[in-house]
């Protein structure tokens, strides 16, 4: 007997079938006797034929003499599929109750005996193809080319017969079938095109050692929740008549779509909200109509939240959300009191959800409001009404939360101590408001950044020292070409007839020059369907990873990925971090590229046949804020073959 051997296959796909040979030699042993009898042999020399079958490529076997049954003379075969009874035999491979011999497809795989066979065949009794040169040949074989997918799953129909092509399409990049078929269905395999993440994939076996490869996350600022924190006491009516003006023709398009021309880069991803602030409702702070922070407005008769929400689509445009239109479009300065104002105790509410008390004031709210009733400790209640949401501004969970705050007033408890408000007990005191350091807390505990637009309306410079300390004690900051890292704030007042274009570029610079810490989380990929589970905005199948060995449920794949690695940038390049140690970049400036190393290794489970399960690997900050978008996530597919080591 010759040794069988693949034709009609690229030497890059006959590389990755050996290396997919899942536990076999890359040769083929003769068979121990010459009947199959329902056990196992190898059989026959294999070559290719391309101008036969309607499947396009064909096994074609060397028929040789008709030696192949124990009997030569008897060429019996009582089903006519061209293979003799002595070489089916009476064994029942797909358990339909049929014997081999009378069965016309054996192993039940959609494809006749007949063909499985192999073409050139001289009599019942020669040689029959076996394609991946293991024990059984392809009319009893699930898996004929053994490339892990069954031939019933392998699609018709293709220019090449994908059946016995373990790269039936022959992409350019190589990537084997049964990836593509994870990646993309049937349709994947055999259309000429790599699935654009079939790339990331190991194949793990059982004790086979550790496998490295190394893949690229963009860190950019794709999706954000940004939070128009506007100051409305009485000087500030010009600078919100421009906000309205304004939003859906300039802040709105250039936050969502970018402006190339300006260097601004896109936030698709970008929801909007609102929240309004005053000053305390008492002398000499503030006058009684005064709120030091409102969320939430009556206008028209109705109650509308400011909670930040998806953009509107208004006949294929994009629009703000509704709610902000009409809050924005109803604010009216008014109040103040003195010049300072209430901006950290609206941050701090914003960002915590958590009420204040206040000594000359009670609770704030207060406990009899206007326009809502009744308010305590007890009902202040959540205010988003969806899991996950953050803070009373209903930031999303796992999105970066942008405070944009646009005022003309110094703070009240900011950083300069001269404007605190007077502790408790003191005339006119306000006691248990929020000190500057507690609203610093709590906007790092919410890993919030702020944007600040100081604006001139009478008192030069009153807002931008305490805005400037604000973003540089938040980490809200962005790094010039030269390397010096600058608050997110206007160099100088604006004028209120400049504020949008101060705003978004603002807003451009913290998505394309801000610095993040990016590190990585991995996790079971799985998805209840119809959603999109892997952030390309396109709607996924349900998915969950099959059960793999005696543990119930759903394998938990991440086990086998034994380390995510930082891919350091070597010399010269210029490296678009400031350092890195082993799981983080630090300090990455904007919508970088950066790389980091997968490990995959399997020292846990050694199935009874090949099983492919997923990992979902993402680009984070390290507080779990997602970062790049659909290019910041990518779908890791593991491979997991029967038996043992890789020969």
């Amino acid at each position: 007997m010759r040794p069988l051997y693949w034709l009609g296959l690229s030497s890059a796909a006959a590389g990755l079938l050996a290396a997919v040979a899942f536990g076999c030699s890359s040769e083929a042993s003769a068979p121990p006797d010459k009947g199959f009898g329902g056990s196992a042999g190898a059989a026959g020399s294999a070559g290719a034929d391309a101008g036969g079958g309607t499947g396009g490529a064909v096994i074609v076997v060397d028929g040789g003499t008709d030696d192949y049954c124990q009997d030569p003379t008897d060429h019996t075969d009582s089903d006519g599929d061209g293979i003799a009874d002595q070489i089916e035999g009476d064994g029942d491979v797909d358990g339909d109750g049929v014997p081999n011999r009378l069965d016309l497809d054996s192993d039940g795989d959609g494809y006749p005996d007949r063909e499985e066979a192999g073409s050139g065949r001289s009599t019942p009794c020669s040689p029959v193809a076996n394609t991946d040169a293991t024990d059984l040949p392809d009319f009893l074989d699930e898996d004929s080319d053994n490339d892990g997918l069954l031939d019933f799953e392998e699609p018709k129909g293709c220019a090449n017969d994908c059946r016995v092509l373990v790269d039936c399409d022959e992409d350019p990049e190589g990537i084997i079938d049964l990836i593509e078929f994870a990646a993309g269905g049937a349709a994947a395999v055999c259309d000429g095109l790599a699935s654009s993440d079939a790339d990331l994939y190991f194949v793990v076996p059982y004790q086979g050692g550790p496998q490295r490869k190394r893949f690229s996350f963009s860190t950019g600022v794709k999706e954000a929740d940004i939070y128009f924190m506007i100051d409305t006491t009485e000087s500030m009516q010009p600078a919100i008549d421009n906000l309205k003006t304004s939003l859906n023709t300039k802040i709105i398009p250039t936050i969502l779509n970018g402006d190339s021309a300006k260097g601004i880069p896109a936030i698709p991803g970008a929801h909007l909200g609102l929240g309004t602030f005053r000053d305390v409702p008492w002398l000499p702070w503030g006058l009684t109509t005064d709120e030091p922070y409102s969320w939430r407005f009556r206008i028209a008769g109705a109650t509308v939240y400011g909670n930040v929400a998806p953009p509107r689509d208004n006949g294929g445009v994009l629009q703000a959300p509704e709610s902000v239109e009409k809050i924005l479009g109803s604010l009216q300065a008014a109040g103040g009191g003195d010049a300072p104002e209430a901006a950290g105790l609206a941050l701090f509410m914003a960002a915590t959800d958590r009420p204040v008390r206040l000594g000359n004031g009670g609770l704030w709210p207060p406990a009899q409001h206007p326009l809502w009733g009744a308010y305590s400790e007890s009902t202040w209640g959540p205010q988003c009404g969806a899991v996950g949401r953050v803070g009373r501004a209903c930031f999303r969970a796992g999105k970066l939360p942008i405070f944009a705050v646009i005022t003309d007033a110094a703070f009240h408890n900011g950083a300069t101590p001269a404007n605190d408000y007077l502790p408790a007990g003191v005339p006119s005191g306000v006691g248990g408001a929020k000190t500057y350091q507690e609203v610093v807390a709590a906007l790092q505990s919410a890993s919030a950044k702020v944007v600040g637009v100081p604006l001139n309306t009478g008192l030069p410079g009153a807002a931008a020292f305490d805005l400037g300390k604000l973003a540089r004690d938040t980490g809200s900051v962005y790094q010039t070409p030269g390397g010096v890292a600058k608050p997110l704030v206007a160099e100088r007042d604006s004028t209120s007839g400049e504020l949008s274009d101060e705003l978004v570029r603002l807003i451009g610079l913290l998505a394309g020059q801000g610095l993040n810490n990016v590190t990585t989380v991995r996790s079971n990929y799985a998805c209840p369907g119809n959603m999109d589970c892997t952030g390309d905005n396109i709607p996924d199948h349900a998915y969950e990873n099959p059960q793999v060995g005696a543990e119930p449920g759903p394998f938990n794949a991440v086990q086998l990925i034994s380390s995510v690695r930082p891919v350091e940038v070597p010399p010269p390049a210029a490296k678009p971090y400031l350092s890195v140690d082993a799981s983080t970049f630090y300090g990455v400036r904007g919508d970088a590229t950066v790389e980091f190393e997968v490990t995959a290794e399997n020292t846990v489970v050694k199935p009874t046949r090949t099983v492919v399960v997923r990992v979902l690997l993402e680009v984070q900050t390290p507080s779990g804020l997602s970062l790049g978008g659909p290019e910041g996530v990518k779908v890791i597919y593991l491979v997991i073959p029967p038996g043992s080591t890789i020969q």
